[in-house]
């Protein structure tokens, strides 16, 4: 009897069976890996599907320089030469070593005539490990100096040597991570030129006189902020006003 009841029941559980093996396909093609369709997208040209893909990727996992070198030459192949440069740099400020970007870097301100800085071994100073390791050794540094400080002060006589060295070495460590962390932090003040070209004017108006064309890729150090105007540092050392929407600061602030 119950060998009758299984048979009669096994085409209903067959039917059931093969509902469950047809119906998810298509919704997990629809859910599959965000990266793995930014990439697909990326293969068959569609450069606005990866762009906004890789975007959406960024916003939910953060800076990491496979997403930031991924969408920077979705941007290149756009032909959006300075974001494309602006996030090789970014790229290179997470992974200074990272080969790739720096040469896609150039070629893509060698495209838009924009000169290459000169190549410069302190490079990797400018970067975010470099932001991270100095912090540390600043902090550590620092409460190294007070505890031999403290030492120094209670120390009997034949300890004293030996806590001034630990002092001066806290002092001289201190000091030079100090140096390393606010030099990096004036990074925080570079911005790109994303549009193709860009106006310097001597005031913050359209009309005012220019002071200098740039191109897709510049670096400006910012120094103020009025309205839709941007007050910079210019690659030539003069100052001048950018119309805010042509520039893009290298490190956000939720990303420092």
């Amino acid at each position: 009897m119950a060998i009758a009841d299984f048979l009669r029941r096994l085409p209903l559980a067959l039917c059931c069976l093969l509902v469950l093996l047809l119906v998810p396909a298509p919704a997990r093609a629809a859910d599959a890996n965000p990266f793995d369709q930014a990439c697909s997208a990326y293969d068959r040209g569609d450069f606005p599907a990866a762009k906004q893909a890789y975007d959406q990727l960024l916003a939910t996992q953060g800076w990491n320089p496979t997403l930031l070198f991924n969408l920077a030459n979705t941007e290149f192949r756009s032909g959006a030469l300075g974001r494309a440069a602006l996030l090789y740099q970014r790229t290179l400020w997470i992974a200074p070593t990272h080969r790739q970007a720096a040469d896609n870097l150039h070629i893509a301100l060698e495209r838009s005539g924009t000169p290459n800085p000169p190549r410069d071994w302190t490079a990797p100073l400018h970067s975010k490990p470099a932001r991270d390791l100095a912090t540390l050794g600043t902090a550590l540094s620092l409460w190294a100096l007070l505890a031999s400080i403290a030492f120094l002060l209670l120390a009997r006589t034949r300890r004293t040597i030996a806590a001034s060295l630990i002092t001066l070495a806290s002092l001289v460590g201190s000091a030079t991570c100090g140096i390393l962390l606010v030099h990096n932090i004036r990074e925080d003040s570079i911005a790109l030129v994303t549009t193709a070209q860009a106006t310097a004017r001597l005031a913050p108006a359209d009309r005012a006189s220019i002071a200098a064309q740039l191109t897709a890729g510049t670096p400006v150090h910012i120094l103020s902020v009025r309205g839709d105007w941007t007050y910079c540092t210019l690659p030539n050392d003069s100052q001048g006003w950018l119309p805010s929407a042509s520039l893009e600061e290298l490190l956000p602030i939720g990303a420092r």
